[in-house]
């Protein structure tokens, strides 16, 4: 009997985990559909906007926006972004631009802001 009620408790825990890391993945869609948004309106304003306190305090604003401007700009619309992984609150996509394709990293912090905004080279691991 004590090992049925462990395995339900076993079970019933796994099961809350799993729906907050839902929760969590969806919120991070969310953003990530911003993101595209503002990144096709050639915003990086309103990107940075949308950045936590510890995002902010390693890059500003100036930064942010020197780089999306001298790096980025040029990958053109994001096209498409495409969930492939959640790890650590991490959501992975593959960035879809005009002439290549990025793993696109983004995470939240605690108050529901970017804590991770990360492009690297494509892959699928």
């Amino acid at each position: 009997m004590i090992k049925k009620i462990i395995v339900l408790l076993v079970l019933i825990c796994s099961a809350n985990l799993i729906s907050a890391q839902d929760t969590q993945q969806q919120k991070i869609d969310s953003v990530c559909q911003l993101v595209k948004k503002y990144w096709n309106e050639k915003n990086p304003d309103k990107i940075y906007a949308m950045a936590g306190d510890e995002f902010r305090q390693q890059l500003s604003l100036e930064n942010f926006k020197k780089v999306y401007s001298e790096k980025l700009v040029f990958l053109g619309e994001m096209k498409e972004t495409v969930f492939e992984s959640y790890s650590n609150g991490v959501n992975k996509y593959k960035a879809v631009f005009p002439s290549t394709d990025l793993s696109f990293f983004l995470s939240l912090d605690k108050n529901n802001k970017i804590g991770t905004f990360l492009f690297k080279p494509y892959s699928e691991q």
